[in-house]
């Protein structure tokens, strides 16, 4: 292990910290006097290396600790991803990274691997070479989900195992359980149904292989993606959740972000063009109905209504000589509204001799 605890003082020991580069001599003497501890099983710890190897704590009696034999592949990855995320802490002030942490249940034999951490968010790192049981990864995910913190979960890469398929790979009930969606899935069309990703580490050669968009192949367990090998000194990290980020995914992410947003700002336009023309056509529309409407009850007022010829013929006096209706008398009695006309009394005058 690479973590102990100064047991006088209570303060934590890594190993691989670079401030031990020069003073390994100091921290092997002070392991002599039984100071350091496992912080798990609480038992004295000593300062071990071979020409070869990185510098780490071994427990000096072999008890029931659960860390006293972990995986060398494990060991290996641990300290080479350890020491990747602190070449990445001076650029990012405020942040700070840590080894072999405590999920805090005591019985859970599974450590955070590496922590990156600031005051608002943390990043935990775990790493399986092997298959976990299904109680335990939902145990493990529930103990970091508790703690606020964002779990990223890499595999050894002895797991990754091709399957007889063009960019296919044969994946575990563990690996299936940790394939995480996340916004670098997103660059090609949606088309089909698509899983996430999955990461691996070789501790020794410090490469990773990330398989992006993986998608069930053939049920259950052969899933198609594409798969990219990497230096692990050239990867990225995303500053939301901590994952691993391959060089130029970022800047693909952000040119397909920018043209889905011209996309959105054409087809809104577009929208907004039939909208305007629609709403011309139904003014367009308003406007004949109105204008048509005026015309008739322009042309209703300005023509007067029809005579009644009957009722105007009834309301003329009749003359008391031909009987006939007449506007034109000589001789009215208003009582009786009769007259007499000027044509009778035209008859009955006698030509003059």
């Amino acid at each position: 292990m690479f973590r102990a605890q100064n047991k006088l003082n209570g303060n934590f020991l890594v190993s691989i910290d670079p401030v031990w580069l020069s003073q390994k001599e100091v921290l092997a003497d002070i392991c002599q006097t039984d100071q350091v501890i496992c912080p798990y099983c609480k038992e004295p710890v000593r300062l071990r290396a071979g020409k070869y190897r990185r510098w780490y704590f071994a427990h000096k009696t072999l008890l029931n600790c659960p860390f006293t034999h972990e995986s060398p592949t494990v060991l290996e990855a641990r300290a080479a991803l350890y020491e990747w995320l602190l070449t990445k802490v001076p650029s990012k002030p405020g942040w700070s990274v840590d080894v072999e942490i405590p999920t805090g249940d005591p019985s859970m034999k599974k450590r955070v691997d590496c922590l990156l951490k600031s005051q608002s968010k943390a990043f935990a790192y775990i790493i399986f070479d092997k298959s976990v049981k299904l109680g335990t990864r939902q145990e493990l995910q529930d103990q970091i989900c508790q703690k606020g913190w964002h779990l990223n979960v890499l595999f050894a890469m002895d797991f990754f195992k091709p399957a007889n398929y063009p960019n296919s790979v044969l994946l575990s009930t563990t690996e299936r359980d940790f394939l995480t969606m996340t916004e670098f899935d997103l660059f090609d069309e949606i088309g089909q149904e698509s899983f996430g990703s999955l990461f691996y580490i070789n501790g020794k050669t410090r490469e990773i292989k990330v398989i992006r968009r993986a998608s069930l192949m053939h049920s259950p367990q052969i899933f198609e993606g594409e798969i990219f090998d990497e230096e692990l000194q050239k990867v990225l990290i995303s500053p939301k959740t901590g994952e691993l980020v391959l060089p130029g995914e970022y800047e693909k992410l952000q040119a397909l972000k920018e043209a889905k947003r011209a996309q959105e700002k054409r087809d809104n336009e577009h929208r907004e063009r039939i909208l305007q023309e629609q709403l011309a056509m139904m003014k367009k529309t308003e406007t004949r109905s109105e204008r048509t409407g005026s015309e008739i009850l322009k042309q209703t007022l300005l023509e007067p209504p029809p005579e009644n010829h009957q009722q105007t013929q009834a309301s003329l006096p009749v003359c008391l000589i031909c009987h006939q209706p007449s506007s034109d008398w000589w001789y009215y009695d208003g009582i009786t509204n009769t007259c007499k006309c000027q044509n009778c009394s035209d008859r009955n005058k006698k030509p003059r001799t």
